[in-house]
């Protein structure tokens, strides 16, 4: 009997650079990310399957296990920050209702590089396979190509590997690609260079065997002008259903945004909705279990999302979205009630929320467990905090700079985890609210602009390796309430915000070279706005208090 093709249960796994999700390097490394597919070759039903995990480990690295949830007919789930290198090995297994181990799959000595998305797929085997056919299909065990977008013209590197568990068969290989040219397209491991123009292409590599068997897997990569440092702009988006400003945004494991609450025309209040980037539409979603503004929003381990915090009477309480069913559901309440906090997943899985205000500037600090649902108290920094930022720093532990306290504060703390203390740390040139911070790829962070009786044009960056900080260029446009968000390759993209009046300018900052270009205006001035990184590159932003129910998008 000869087995041609075979059906696969879908797995997704996006593992995407500079999320500040999960697990993050242990060095002040340049960091990179993985877009991993993952499939069994045996027809199965997808309640066979009752728990996927994917584990992440090099020697340079911690080991680090990521428990997936189904959203939509696909186990997906988002690791951020892995650490650039030669090395990495991703080992998927996957479960049933018994917690037995079915089936199993892995993929070793993966190149990660810094600022560019890498594309894996696995290919799960049974751990008690069956009698195998008189000629079984090939296996591609895996394809590796990154990076997975680039500009027109621009080549991206595949390598595949492949057996037949017909040991004596012979396997050929074939990529084929409606457009665009392949170095060697008959090898395992080839170049493929992209076409003039510009979208989404489909790569496909097909093995064959003696006999005639074959097993094929596609691949997407996205041609985008902008990529690689051509020329870069904004464009419009369909509009959102509902004017929100005040509101989050959080980018999901699907790679769709979930877009929550805010204040706005109509009062966005509870409702929320789904940008697709595939389509460039908006749809809606449940509504929250409260209303609310001013609030985090926090990408959980398992794909769930969890809102907390509000100007109003939802200040304690606490809530999860779930992808899969499109539904809000209260978890366990605050200890505190807060708004103009901080939310910060750690590399536990955990969630520490910090600072904000009740009425007012707050010193406390929370922490959520997800699987219990409930909060505990831990130790509390040195000084009330409204309105601060908190960026999880490569080594695990969190940076939390500036704020409000009836002055603009100048000092800044990190929280250890692991003894749930704050230490003191170097403090900034200038006391800043309303800023922005933002983790680089060597592990540095920029903070940039701000409040502190003007509006800052001044930006600062600080290493955790010496605690310090140093001066770089100033921004061409002094600012607050603007948005902050690192771009592929490294760069940091800043829009919008107020200089007396809403703005719609931009600018991006090069880490290389310390020095801030205005790009091109915005479609319309946005504060109070959000901007998220998308998984080709690009940066949705949408709403504001001038945006209203505006979106666009930003080709880098």
């Amino acid at each position: 009997m000869t087995r041609l093709s075979s059906v696969a249960f879908p797995l997704l796994l996006m593992l995407l650079m500079g999320c500040g999700h999960s697990a993050p390097p242990t060095s002040a490394s340049a960091v990179g990310s993985v877009q991993m597919a993952v499939s069994t070759r045996q027809a199965l039903d997808a309640s066979d399957v009752a728990r996927v995990t994917v584990v992440t480990s090099a020697a340079d690295i911690p080991t680090v296990t990521t428990e997936l949830v189904q959203t939509e007919g696909v186990w997906g789930g988002v690791i951020g920050n892995i650490p650039a290198g030669e090395h990495r090995h991703f080992l998927a297994r996957a479960f049933d209702a018994s917690g037995t181990l079915r089936y199993e799959g892995r993929v070793e000595d993966v190149t990660i590089s810094a600022g560019v998305v890498t594309l894996v797929t696995l290919t799960l085997e049974s751990t008690t396979p069956s009698t195998p056919y008189t000629n079984e299909a090939p296996i591609i065990d895996s394809v590796v190509a990154t990076p997975t977008t680039v500009a027109p013209g621009a080549r991206v590197a595949l390598t595949a590997s492949a057996h037949d568990p017909n040991v004596e068969d012979s396997l050929s290989f074939a990529w084929t690609a409606p457009v665009g040219t392949f170095d060697a397209p008959v090898l395992a491991s080839t170049r493929w260079t992209a076409p003039a123009s510009t979208g989404p292409v489909t790569l496909v590599l097909t093995v064959v065997d003696g006999h005639g068997a074959a097993s094929s897997v596609s691949l997407k990569v996205m041609v985008a002008v902008g990529t690689g440092g051509t020329s870069s702009g904004w464009s419009s988006m369909g509009p959102m259903a509902t004017s929100r400003s005040l509101h989050t945004a959080t980018l999901l494991s699907t790679g769709k945004v979930l877009v929550a609450g805010g204040s706005g025309a109509a009062t966005a209040g509870a409702t929320a909705e789904v940008y697709d980037p595939a389509s460039g539409t908006w749809s809606s979603t449940g509504s929250m279990v409260w209303g609310r503004y001013m609030h985090t929003a926090t990408l959980l381990s398992s794909g769930k999302v969890l809102v907390v915090g509000d100007n109003g009477a939802a200040a304690a309480a606490a809530e999860v979205y779930d992808p899969a069913s499109g539904t809000w559901s209260s978890t366990g309440s605050m200890v505190w009630g807060r708004t103009n906090h901080t939310a910060t997943l750690l590399r536990s899985g955990k969630v520490l929320v910090a600072g904000g205000s009740n009425p007012y500037p707050m010193a406390a600090a929370e922490i959520y467990d997800p699987p219990t649902g409930t909060w505990n108290v831990t130790g509390s920094m040195a000084i009330g905090r409204n309105g601060p930022t908190a960026t999880l720093l490569p080594n695990g532990t969190v940076l939390v700079v500036g704020g409000f306290a009836g002055y603009s504060i100048d000092t800044a703390e990190v929280y250890d985890p692991a003894s749930g203390k704050w230490s003191p740390t170097g403090s900034l040139a200038v006391g800043r609210y309303h800023h922005t911070a933002t983790l680089l790829p060597d592990g540095k962070v920029l903070v940039a602009g701000g409040w502190n009786g003007g509006y800052l044009a001044t930006a600062e960056v600080y290493d955790p390796a010496t605690g310090a900080w140093s001066a770089t260029g100033s921004l061409v446009t002094g600012r607050i309430l603007h948005t902050a968000t690192l771009l592929p390759g490294g760069k940091v993209l800043i829009a919008g915000g107020s200089n007396g009046g809403d703005l719609d300018t931009a600018e991006v900052y090069d880490p290389a070279t310390g020095t801030w270009r205005a790009t091109g205006p915005m479609t319309t001035a946005r504060i109070d706005h959000t901007a998220t990184p998308l998984p080709d590159g690009k940066t949705l932003v949408a709403g504001g208090r001038t945006g209203g129910k505006q979106a666009e998008i930003y080709t880098p």
